[in-house]
């Protein structure tokens, strides 16, 4: 074979080789930009993800509730800074006696843990309207708790209530609204010598807890100053008319005494009433029987 035959046969096998080469990178770059392509995927998609629920994100307030909406948490945590900020570091140190006789006479104050086994005696506890509650279905103002899924505050506004009592019942309903799960439902009723309702939207008189309604409420709230008498008769046949399982009735003031059985004789449906003194023990005796009549608990909070 010639040697120009030679040259040609050695420059085909090396055209074939470099081909070769050539077709083996592309197939390796191209596999490499896949890779890079569903890495870039799986990226976007946990991002989005991650954005859509930031209560994965941790450090929410009500971590220790595992089903509590996430957004409803960030809600609670603004309520719980706003709290902080007006009542401090304070706690209470001792528990009030399961007696009543023993309670009235204690000079400690008491802090509710949530539990229920006492509820419905009416008893008489003094405290300083602290306490966490974070049980599903479960419900806690100024110390109280209580099981049901829909509550109704009723709160003293009158000119007694000016200022720093009226800032702290209104700090005190945000926090208590806050904690209220998906499930469960509310209303707040301020009254003085009349009655004024947070929403009146609603058929059966009640809102769903959620991020919106607490926000509405807050705004609600910002609108009310102390002022005006004390008849809180109309409120409590309201809140009763809602059917709710819990009511809180809170006040500095005195009550005339027929209210207790007017109040009984409207609750036909056996919804718990638990009476708050706030701040003044003035109207301790009627509010005290309100308690005992409607299977609730009676609260000194000064």
């Amino acid at each position: 074979m010639s040697n120009q035959s030679l040259e040609q046969v050695s420059f085909e096998q090396n055209d074939t080789k470099t081909k070769w080469v050539v077709i083996a990178l592309l197939i390796l770059l191209a596999i490499t930009l896949i890779v890079i392509f569903f890495a870039i995927l799986q990226v976007m998609n946990w991002s989005t993800s991650a954005s859509q629920d930031p209560g994965n994100s941790g450090g929410s307030f009500l971590s220790k509730a595992k089903d509590q909406s996430s957004q409803f948490a960030r809600a609670v945590k603004k309520a719980s800074q706003e709290k902080s900020s007006l009542e401090g570091n304070s706690k209470a140190s001792d528990t009030a006696s399961n007696e009543p006789e023993q309670a009235a006479e204690s000079d400690s104050t008491a802090k509710q843990t949530g539990d229920l086994s006492e509820a419905g005696t009416g008893r008489d506890i003094q405290g300083t309207g602290s306490g966490d509650f974070y049980v599903i279905e479960r419900v806690g103002f100024f110390g109280i708790a209580s099981k049901g899924k829909k509550i109704v505050y009723v709160v003293d506004r009158s000119g007694s209530m000016q200022g720093e009592p009226l800032t702290r019942a209104k700090q005190e309903v945000l926090r208590s609204v806050s904690e209220l799960k998906d499930g469960q439902s509310f209303q707040v009723i301020f009254f003085d010598q009349q009655m004024y309702q947070f929403s009146t939207v609603s058929a059966n008189g009640l809102v769903k807890a959620s991020v919106e309604n607490w926000e509405a409420l807050k705004r609600w709230l910002e609108l009310f100053d102390g002022g005006g008498g004390t008849e809180p008769m109309s409120s409590i046949l309201a809140a009763l008319a809602m059917d709710p399982d819990v009511v809180y009735l809170l006040t500095d003031g005195q009550f005339e005494s027929q209210i207790a059985n007017q109040a009984k004789l409207a609750n036909s449906n056996g919804t718990q009433i638990n009476t708050i003194a706030f701040m003044s023990d003035s109207g301790k005796a009627v509010l005290k029987e309100i308690a005992e009549q409607n299977d609730g608990n009676y609260l000194f909070v000064k």
